[in-house]
Parts: C-alpha cells; sequence; structure tokens
C-alpha cells in the first residue's frame, strides 16, 4: 500500500477507493465531514492515548473539502518517538458498499447489541492502513504496525462517535480497541 500524490494543499490527486474491510480498520463515521481534523484527533490522541498523531503534510481546506481524500499520519508517542505511519483513507458511505456488508455481517453475528444502529446511521468510512512498522521498514504485518493501526481507528472512533470495524470481521467500540492495544502490548517482543 502507498500514500497517493498529494497537491500543494494536502489534498489527494487522485481517485480515491476504499479497500477491502479484510485490509484494515475502518471507522464508521455518523459525520458527513470528510475534513482530516488533525488538531481534533491529536487532542484526542494526546488526552486519552498517550500519543500525538501528526498531518504529513497538513491539509488545507480553503477552497472546500473533497468527497474522498487520503493522507498520512505519523504516530507518535508521548515521549517523542515514532511508532510507525499509518495511510487514512475516508469516502462516503455510497463508496463503501463492502465495508457496509461487513459490518452488517457482525452486526448479525452479534446480535445487535446497538451496534445496528450505529451501523445503520453512518455517512462516512475511514479506512487505516499502516504503511510502516516502527522500525521504519515495510510494513509486513507485525503486531506493532497493526497497534498502530488499531491505535488511529480508535482516536477516530473516539472523536467520530462511530464503531471500528476490525480485519477480523469484529465491530467493536473505543473500549475493545483499547483492550486490543492492551493484549499486543503485552505480547509485543522487548
Amino acid at each position: 500500500m502507498r500514500a497517493p500524490p498529494l497537491d500543494e494543499r494536502g489534498l489527494a490527486r487522485e481517485h480515491v477507493a476504499l479497500v477491502t474491510s479484510a485490509c484494515c480498520h475502518s471507522v464508521l463515521s455518523p459525520e458527513l465531514d470528510g475534513r482530516f481534523a488533525f488538531e481534533r484527533w491529536s487532542h484526542g490522541a494526546q488526552r486519552y492515548f498517550d500519543h500525538d498523531l501528526l498531518a504529513r503534510p497538513p491539509k488545507s481546506y480553503d477552497a472546500g473539502w473533497p468527497v474522498a481524500d487520503a493522507g498520512v499520519v505519523d504516530v507518535v508517542r508521548a515521549d517523542g518517538a515514532r511508532r510507525g505511519r499509518v495511510l487514512v483513507t475516508t469516502a462516503p458511505l455510497e463508496r463503501a458498499g463492502e465495508v457496509l456488508v461487513a459490518a452488517r455481517a457482525a452486526v448479525v453475528a452479534m446480535g445487535g447489541a446497538g451496534f445496528d444502529a450505529l451501523v445503520a446511521r453512518t455517512r462516512r468510512v475511514w479506512q487505516l492502513t499502516a504503511l510502516e512498522p516502527a522500525d521504519g521498514g515495510p510494513h509486513g504485518g507485525t503486531e506493532e504496525s497493526g497497534s498502530v493501526e488499531l491505535l488511529v481507528a480508535a482516536v477516530l472512533a473516539s472523536t467520530l462517535l462511530g464503531p471500528i470495524l476490525a480485519p477480523d470481521g469484529a465491530l467493536f467500540g473505543v473500549k475493545t480497541a483499547r483492550e486490543r492495544l492492551a493484549r499486543m502490548a503485552t505480547r509485543a517482543p522487548r
């Protein structure tokens, strides 16, 4: 996976397409707004996850925001160490057919549990794909790269108030994302 070329405002130059839900974490947002709210996301990452999200490069919406977009965030711990880089892609619900089908299947599998209402109010999908693990090498599906994706998904879910659809087909909220992150941290090599 590669980041698309960006224009001088930091917006994607090429058509932005979502990938299948099995390839990344997806956040189902009730907001139609497709702007990358880095300030809001960074505040949530610092306050609730002891990390920061840095835009690479920043985006400018002086001429309005696109229907679909992509961008890159660096995930940085509070001590300044960079954990990884994540591609963030977003598109409106009309372009997210497979993701919506997978989310509805997850709702059925879990018996609703209130997530049926959350999926029904989805207006936009945000997808998070690790571009590289913490060591800076190519993404190889490491637990670290998966945890970086999940961390960004949890930040977006907490600020956008939408559920997370994991690559394994599970649908959950921020609490479960925190639990998964904690399990990943205990399994990660030291």
